[in-house]
């Protein structure tokens, strides 16, 4: 008899072990020897006990199995996450006050929590029924204590909803980070109580455990105003604006990943279907690692593109976590007003390989992905329960964001427009017909024209025809003094854009009736002109015709007069010795 209760006992033991040691993110009872180790009390003696969940971000440090017991101090480089939700389900009828609830649990708990939901909202494990008991949110330690939970087999749920804060060491170190940054950690089961590691003779009612969260960065969009490094970004000429958009490999596997950009579909054209390109690191995906997707209409005032990894592409995330993926888009300007920015924002999606898909739609987004499979609660296991959608959150124009995503940064560039009146050195005469062209030049070398600008093909304007009577008008010119979204050439400090270029304006023809002018004429558009006023006004003044005072010239009238006294004088001279040399003849 004693034989057949060390093997009951043994037996026990085996299966509080196999029910906790699944998962290095939950309590588990540490092994014990099938002989020198006492089983626990016959009987559990309490009624409740208690999960104490304390929720941190990864640590630095070597991490090993939790045994339920509450640790002396957080894990070596792990920050507490505060907002984040736990729910404690209980299996209905699964008695582990005895040893067959015990050998049950232990035979759930060699996989991971495979939920069922039914039609009408209940859910099941491994056939129980899921019974809420508990639920709340981590405070500033990251802690939330689940008490007075009823003796039995949980299966603890984690839910990030809205903004959590991942706490520093000062609460100016706090960073507060969207839900969709946040990776949460697969559903895991508890038992309450377990073997207490300590004393394996007795129950241990308070489980405390440690699931780890990773988190994601935002994503980051930076721009080049003109990718063939014109910097000119003239609107009318359709200037290419190349942007950059990255973000961060998560150490979690996905079984989505997006990037998103966002422009206003008055202002910008993609251009990239075929010259984009993606990158993992330093390495170029092929084409068939992701797909490009333009939203067929804009939703409100946006248009949207959405690049996706396919499943090659996400294979090829493994092993890379913390290296970028790296979109180069390529658009280009389509039309701007006087004074206008045309912002362009960027969106991730990061969809663990745990969580069902989420339902944004690159073609809709106004409706969910009709294309989406139900995604497999275990990837190993495809066969098994099948995790539902995310549920679907539609872009509107009122919430252009698109839904679950995590928004990046917005860049944005400016444009304003000069208008040149061309006028006499009187101050009046508003000069038809003076022919221009626009280059760029360089403050830094004496404004030394640089390449020519065009528009539309025009590389000439003419006042009086390209714009009002004696004007010339000349929109979308890009900034002077912010561009690649600030206002240093290297985007931190140094060299300002101000101080390296301007627009320079020659005149190739004067005016009927005018003087050329001699030397081009430099000037800047501003951001803050572009913002406020939305143009610089220049007057460009040419002087009259030979600086308004007459030449001598040949043939003239005064020269004739000269002339005709001459050849009257020297005849009558003539007339006057003819005659007098006949008088000397008659005498």
């Amino acid at each position: 008899m004693s034989k057949n209760i060390r093997k009951a006992a043994a037996g026990f033991t085996v299966a509080a072990v196999a029910l906790t040691g699944f998962s290095a993110q939950m309590a588990m009872a540490a092994p014990g020897d099938e002989v020198a180790q006492a089983a626990p009390a016959s009987t559990i003696t309490k009624e409740t006990g208690s999960i104490k969940i304390t929720k941190l971000t990864p640590s630095s440090a070597a991490q090993t199995n939790g045994d339920g017991t509450k640790l002396a101090e957080n894990p070596t480089g792990s920050q507490p996450i505060q907002g984040v939700t736990f729910t404690a389900y209980m299996l209905e009828g699964l008695n582990l006050k005895t040893n067959e609830g015990w050998a049950k649990a232990a035979e759930l708990a060699k996989t991971k929590p495979a939920i069922v939901k039914a039609e009408d909202g209940s859910m099941t494990v491994g056939g129980y029924k899921l019974v809420q008991k508990g639920t709340g949110k981590t405070g500033a330690a990251g802690t939330l204590d689940l008490a007075s939970l009823p003796v039995g087999l949980y299966v603890v749920v984690e839910d990030v909803t809205g903004k959590v804060v991942i706490k520093g060491d000062t609460e100016a170190k706090d960073k507060t980070v969207e839900a969709s940054q946040v990776l949460k950690a697969d559903p895991f089961f508890v038992s309450v109580p377990m073997t207490n590691p300590a004393n394996r003779t007795e129950w241990m009612y308070d489980i405390h455990v440690y699931p780890k969260n990773t988190t994601t960065k935002a994503p980051v969009k930076s721009l080049n105003d003109d990718a063939n490094g014109k910097g000119a970004g003239n609107a009318a000429a359709k200037s290419e604006i190349l942007y950059t958009l990255s973000a961060e490999v998560p150490a979690a596997k996905l079984n989505q990943f997006m990037l998103v950009d966002r422009y206003k579909d008055a202002q910008l054209d993609w251009v990239g279907a075929d010259t984009d390109t993606v990158k993992i690191g330093d390495t170029k995906l092929d084409a068939d690692d992701f797909k490009l997707t333009q939203s067929t209409a804009a939703v409100g005032e946006y248009r949207y593109v959405t690049m996706e990894l396919t499943a090659s592409g996400l294979a090829k995330l493994e092993g890379k976590t913390g290296q970028n993926v790296t979109w180069e888009f390529h658009a280009k300007v389509k039309q701007t007003a006087a004074g206008e920015e045309i912002p362009n924002k960027v969106f991730e999606i990061a969809n663990p390989d745990n969580e069902g898909f989420n339902q944004w739609n690159p073609e809709d987004p106004t409706n969910p992905n009709p294309n989406l499979p139900e995604q497999p609660v275990d990837p190993k296991n495809p066969e098994g329960p099948k995790k539902p959608k995310k549920p679907f959150v539609p872009t509107t124009p009122e919430s252009p964001n698109p839904g679950g995503s995590t928004p990046g940064n917005e860049v944005k560039s400016y444009y304003g427009k000069v208008v040149i009146n061309k006028k006499g050195s009187d101050n009046v005469a508003k000069l038809n017909g003076a022919e221009f062209e626009l280059y760029q030049c360089n403050p830094a070398n004496g404004y030394e024209l640089g390449e020519k600008i065009s528009v539309n093909g025009k590389e000439k304007w003419i006042s009086g025809t390209d714009g009002a009577e004696g004007q010339i008008t000349i929109s979308g010119l890009l900034v002077n003094d912010f561009r690649n979204n600030s206002e240093f050439v290297n985007g931190k400090d140094g060299a300002t854009w101000a101080e390296q270029t301007a627009y320079c304006l020659k005149e190739t023809k004067a005016p009927e009736g005018y003087e050329l002018l001699p030397e081009t004429i430099h000037f800047q558009v501003k951001k803050a002109d572009a913002t406020a006023k939305g143009k610089v006004e220049l007057d460009v003044t040419n002087v009259k015709k030979n600086g308004g005072f007459n030449l001598p010239v040949t043939g003239g009238a005064g020269i004739a007069t000269l002339v005709t006294a001459g050849v009257l004088l020297l005849a009558g001279s003539g007339a006057y010795v003819l005659a007098a040399s006949r008088k000397r003849e008659q005498a």
